[in-house]
């Protein structure tokens, strides 16, 4: 995008900041550029109707800092670019960008102050306009009664996104996504009915409705001479459930799905809370052939110990890790150990986040098996995997 057409917000508690950023956009050919002094009036600009690409965001300002404004940038949606600039330590400021990634904001740049005008000109430059949204809307919560009608209409139901072999680029496996496809608001994400699911008790409910879904549509991809395996998620809390196994199996059964070719993907950090209880009903799975996959590597609290007792065949690593991790050293050593320790424990390693071909390439560096990321496919529906599947095979 010319950066004449570029609508800029600028975000800094120091006047003289503000103007002297305002003159570089200026310089650097920016018409549309608005200011705002605190994070309040930031907020209100981006709920405004006016169209923002691109937010400089300062990290130290009083009442609202700029880790704040991030919080709910990333609550309303926001898709448009940041680029976050402070005086502070660049620790400091990489700590944020990797906080900002989390959130899964588009960071286009972190600059240190004062800003220079190439390092501004090299920032807008790595904006992308189709990532812009026009609209922001904050992220509505869902009430239990909400929910319970989707659960009753298979509102919710499976998407799906590919997980490639790093040397080949070829198919090893597809995970299962819920998404909530309400006929008013349309596709609704996990973030807003997952964690209710999860407090009113309904989770095991709708992870049987997806679950049943997507086995029920991978049977008829397996019979179609299809060669991949199906990851699921699985929340800590269904771990509490000795009858899990057997209930598993009884529906891979029904679709005709061997367990072997299923492999259930459990959260990190929640699957500490519950391991005592857990280690009956893992290893039972195993058993059964199910593979295990410890999802979202790093971002809990596992031990050395935890890894060893538990049969994981997979480590998912994080995209805080994986994504731009060859400008953040210490990302990228974690990377390296994650990898490493997986494949000393003989542990399948993905990366997830593979944004763009500077991640894939250092996943490929790294050495990871597999890679999952909009570099490869975004997750899709069954009917657009399918095409997806076919435009793979004749290729």
């Amino acid at each position: 995008m010319q950066n004449k057409k570029l609508s800029v917000l600028i975000v800094d508690d120091n006047s003289l900041m503000l103007r002297q950023v305002d003159i570089i956009l200026r310089q650097l050919g920016v018409e549309q550029i608005s200011f705002a002094e605190d994070g309040m009036s930031a907020l209100s600009q981006i709920d405004g109707e006016r169209r923002i690409d691109v937010i400089l965001l300062d990290l130290n300002m009083p009442d609202m800092d700029g880790v704040e404004v991030m919080r709910h940038l990333a609550m309303r949606g926001y898709q448009g670019g940041i680029a976050l600039f402070s005086g502070e330590d660049s620790r400091i400021l990489r700590t944020a960008e990797s906080l900002a990634s989390v959130h899964q904001l588009n960071v286009i740049g972190a600059l240190s102050k004062p800003v220079t005008r190439l390092a501004l000109q090299n920032t807008l430059a790595s904006f992308q306009p189709q990532q812009t949204a026009k609209n922001f809307n904050a992220i509505e919560p869902v009430t239990v009664e909400e929910l319970q009608f989707a659960l009753d209409k298979l509102q919710i139901e499976p998407f799906y996104q590919p997980k490639v072999r790093v040397p080949d680029k070829r198919l090893r496996s597809v995970e299962v996504l819920a998404r909530w496809r309400h006929p008013e608001k349309g596709i609704i994400p996990p973030i807003a009915f997952i964690p209710v699911a999860e407090e009113q008790g309904l989770i095991d409910r709708l992870t049987n409705v997806v679950i049943n879904q997507a086995a029920e549509t991978f049977g008829r991809w397996l019979a179609a001479g299809f060669d991949f395996n199906l990851g699921m998620n699985i929340c800590a809390d269904s771990l509490a459930h000795v009858e899990l196994p057997e209930n598993l199996a009884a529906i891979a059964k029904r679709h005709s799905v061997p367990c072997e070719r299923i492999e259930l993907e459990i959260t990190e950090s929640r699957l500490v809370q519950n391991l005592k209880t857990s280690l009956d009903v893992l290893t039972r799975l195993r058993l059964k052939g199910f593979g295990l996959a410890i999802d979202d590597f790093g971002t809990g609290y596992s031990s050395m110990s935890q890894l060893s007792h538990v049969p994981f065949t997979e480590l998912k690593i994080d995209r805080a890790f994986v994504h731009d991790a060859h400008k953040d050293s210490a990302a990228y050593a974690i990377l390296e150990s994650a990898v490493e320790l997986a494949k000393k424990l003989d542990m399948v390693t993905v990366a997830e986040g593979v944004e763009n071909a500077r991640d894939w390439q250092t996943a490929a560096d790294i050495g990871c098996d597999l890679a999952q990321g909009y570099f490869i496919a975004k997750p899709m529906p069954a009917a657009d995997l399918d095409r997806w599947l076919h435009e793979q095979k004749r290729s």
